[in-house]
């Protein structure tokens, strides 16, 4: 116990500055390139050719992380990249050099969720703690800095956003080399490795081919909010704080959905809950694109935090059950390719065309339609797969 509370702690206050970042990506970053003078088109591209890399940047470092059994390393590596990238972002204000340099970032920084994930759970492995205790600290980390950085954009302009992400990655960048390296005494044992061809046949079986078509579908209306939200907001008239304060709301609104989770979630099956939490989807997306005054997105936010807290714990519960621990990274970086990459790959390209040609308005709408077909799919799945209603918040002594 006595090094079990130092990990976890460690573990936590990673994920706290890790999702500092990811706020400092939606929320910051695109007033930035917006107040350079890049079009609605042109920060909707640099957010989809970012995931695009994030098509091989999270299958490499998920399968080197895995047949090394060394996700610490990993992460230690991927956070130089992004500290690197991100030095270099004031450098240039030209749309071409902001892309590729992106881009590049974007090769460090996609893989990061799910090598974090994968530690986290390896870390859980037979200690009875819940992976919702740990994930709430990324809820936390992301309202702070959305507080707290809308403020200083408000006081200091949008110019200034440009310095957050070197205080953010530093900072982590300083934390993964505390991180527990829990697969230390596996990486004598060539049996835990296993082979490569086995885990793919686990990862792309027809059950997890078509949770992956749904994932996909869900993915691209959770990320066009993300991608989005911010300029909808500006375009209502909404300030630096007020966009900041919508993203507390969201993030600080997790917490007790976390919290519910893990006291109550077991007694729904996983695709009950992806249903539900598409349903929710459905709702908070259609609203938010009738809304013309921006103070309404504040309480719309909320609903925020519960189809996104619902909806990714019990994604993870239900992809565990279809993954060994062995092939974790691997899995996980599956996971983070549909859910991340081409989600937001599709939602960049595809939001940013609907907002540049049709308004803001647009966008939420057509979120709102894929949330819906999402829940005809978890849906179908519920009622095709008996196990369903048998399913348990645990696997191998592992609690979500």
């Amino acid at each position: 116990m006595t090094t079990l509370i130092p990990a976890a702690a460690k573990q936590r206050a990673f994920t706290f500055a890790y999702y500092m970042t990811s706020a400092v990506l939606v929320t910051c970053l695109p007033l930035y390139f917006d107040s350079l003078g890049l079009n609605k088109l042109q920060i909707g591209s640099i957010y989809a050719m970012g995931p695009l890399i994030g098509l091989v940047a999270n299958v490499f470092w998920g399968v080197a992380s895995d047949r090394l059994q060394a996700v610490k390393l990993a992460l230690n590596i991927v956070f130089v990249g992004q500290f690197l990238c991100v030095l270099c972002l004031f450098a240039s204000q030209a749309y071409p050099v902001l892309l590729a340099l992106m881009t590049v970032f974007f090769f460090f920084q996609t893989p990061t969720s799910s090598l974090n994930d994968s530690l986290t759970l390896l870390t859980l492995k037979g200690t009875g703690r819940s992976y919702a205790s740990f994930r709430v600290y990324g809820s936390l980390g992301f309202a702070f800095s959305s507080l707290v950085f809308g403020y200083v954009l408000q006081v200091n302009g949008a110019g200034a956003a440009v310095y957050l992400p070197i205080a953010t990655v530093g900072v982590s960048l300083l934390l993964t080399f505390t991180l527990p390296d829990v697969q230390a005494g596996l990486r004598k044992s060539r049996a835990s490795k296993g082979k490569l061809s086995d885990a793919w046949r686990m990862i792309f079986s027809r059950q997890a081919a078509f949770f992956f078509s749904a994932l996909l579908i869900i993915s691209v209306a959770h990320r066009m909010n993300d991608v989005f939200l911010a300029l909808y907001l500006r375009g209502l008239g909404a300030n630096e704080s007020m966009i900041g304060l919508s993203w507390t709301i969201s993030a600080l609104g997790e917490i007790p959905i976390f919290y519910l989770f893990h006291r109550y979630g077991e007694r729904f099956s996983a695709l009950t809950l992806l249903s539900f939490a598409s349903a929710v989807y459905v709702l908070r997306n259609a609203i938010m694109a009738t809304i013309s005054d921006p103070a309404w997105v504040l309480p719309v936010q909320a609903l925020n935090s519960v189809s996104f807290g619902v909806f990714y714990l019990a994604a993870i519960r239900y992809f565990q059950q279809l993954v060994p621990d062995r092939f974790r990274a691997t899995g996980q970086a599956a996971f983070a390719v549909v859910w991340s990459s081409l989600g937001g790959m599709l939602s960049g390209a595809a939001g940013g065309l609907l907002f540049e040609q049709q308004g803001g308005r647009s966008v939420f709408v057509a979120a709102s339609v894929l949330a819906a077909v999402a829940l005809a799919a978890f849906t179908l799945m519920r009622f095709r797969d008996p196990a369903a209603k048998r399913d348990s918040a645990t696997r191998g002594g592992e609690s979500l």
